[in-house]
């Protein structure tokens, strides 16, 4: 007779968010995973915060596509490919707005979810090992 295990996979971010602008609504579900988050978002990151610093020292067209490609990456981590378009087109090309909205969002809901997450981990692994 066999028995089915079931498991419930736990590493998941599920978020809905409404961003309401010039009069109109964007709603998402960020359905993100903590592990892809974990691994590649530091990297992404770094990336935006250089092309950041190079926008800041002079802007150019180059500058300027640099930051909206990192900024881009970032989010499609957290939203998918998908919904990142959807946000992009929502500002119409305001990535600095964009990002100044979103910010919050992912600094309140997204990362207290992964320090959540991370938390839970350890005490799994700290009880695996008694």
């Amino acid at each position: 007779m066999f028995r089915t295990y079931k498991v419930t996979a736990k590493n998941l971010i599920l978020e809905k968010l409404a961003i309401k602008r010039n009069g109109k609504t964007l709603r998402l579900t960020v359905r993100a995973s903590l592990d892809d988050f974990a691994r590649t978002f530091p990297a992404l990151m770094e990336d935006l915060k250089r092309a950041e610093e190079k926008l800041a020292a002079g802007f150019s067209q180059e500058t300027m596509d640099a930051f909206c490609a990192a900024t881009r990456a970032c989010l499609a981590v957290l939203f998918g490919e998908d919904a990142t378009g959807k946000l992009f087109d929502f500002y119409e090309g305001h990535t600095l707005d964009l990002m100044d909205d979103i910010t919050p969002f992912i600094y309140d809901r997204i990362v207290p979810a992964i320090s959540k997450y991370r938390m839970g981990k350890v005490r799994r692994e700290v009880s695996k090992s008694k």
